[in-house]
């Protein structure tokens, strides 16, 4: 019992030599990257890749499994992309040697239109010194800007502005 290090009862052996085997060496977690080269239509944008699985384990030898800090795929290469992916894409083992939890890595890439979006912003003076009017012209302004169709959240444009610094207003012409 211990030399198995778990209980076991043996009612009988044929042929007479027993072989034990369990896996030897080291292993550890390191996270998937894809080599990925995107292209998209005209009018068409894409997404960040979701990888799954994100990180996998890797056993195998101490010396060489200490050495590997990434597990990598085959390169994926996309053109002219106007729908969304969904693709397996097979492992490299670094070395023959080298076992992994999984064979291959699923990609998901989002392909969505670009549209072509507006807001108006109020111009801000961003240094207004107390007791000084300053008078801008025009108040707001319209600003344009493409998005993927369906992304944009109305929140995202809060981080928009649009701003002057009336300290470096030319006297003479009392233009910015």
């Amino acid at each position: 019992r211990k030399i198995f290090r778990f209980d076991t009862r043996i009612s009988k052996v044929t042929p007479d030599t027993l072989y034990f085997s369990e896996k030897t060496g080291f292993q550890k977690i390191v996270p998937v990257k894809i080599p990925l080269y995107v292209t998209t239509s005209p009018g068409f944008d894409y997404k960040q890749p979701v990888i799954s699985p994100n990180y996998i384990t890797i056993w195998g030898d101490t010396s060489i499994i200490a050495g590997i800090d990434t597990i990598y795929t085959q390169p994926l290469t996309l053109n002219n992309l106007s729908e969304n992916v969904n693709s397996n894409i097979s492992f490299i083992r670094p070395e023959s040697n080298v076992y992994t939890s999984a064979t291959s890595a699923h990609v998901f890439i989002e392909v969505a239109r670009l549209v072509e979006q507006t807001i108006t912003l109020p111009v801000n003076d961003v240094r207004a010194t107390p007791g000084e009017m300053v008078n801008i012209y025009p108040s707001a302004v319209r600003v344009r800007f493409t998005s993927m169709q369906n992304t944009l959240d109305q929140g995202d444009t809060t981080l928009f502005q649009a701003s002057i610094d009336s300290r470096k207003i030319n006297r003479r012409t009392k233009k910015c």
